[in-house]
């Protein structure tokens, strides 16, 4: 394909870890801020273990990288969560 498959290989590699960012980031602010409310720590083992394993799940439903979804979303997760 040339160049034209080199351009569509980058962008298809872009979108999908670009992607699976975004999914991490999102579900990993969205579950940080509810661990805020509770000292609870069975329940924020609980809470992670479901963002870890919903994160990958959304995001191979959405076609992107359930790896970095989880990777991001465990960052973001254990910077705002542990505040």
């Amino acid at each position: 394909m040339g160049w034209a498959g080199v351009g569509s290989g980058v962008w298809m590699f872009l979108r999908f870890a670009v992607g699976g960012v975004l999914v991490g980031l999102v579900l990993g602010f969205i579950f940080s801020q509810v661990i805020r409310f509770y000292d609870d720590y069975p329940f924020e083992i609980a809470v992670s273990a479901l963002l870890f394993f919903g994160s990958y799940f959304i995001a191979e439903h959405l076609h992107v990288s359930g790896v970095i979804a989880v990777v991001a979303g465990g960052f973001v997760f254990g910077d705002y969560g542990g505040k």
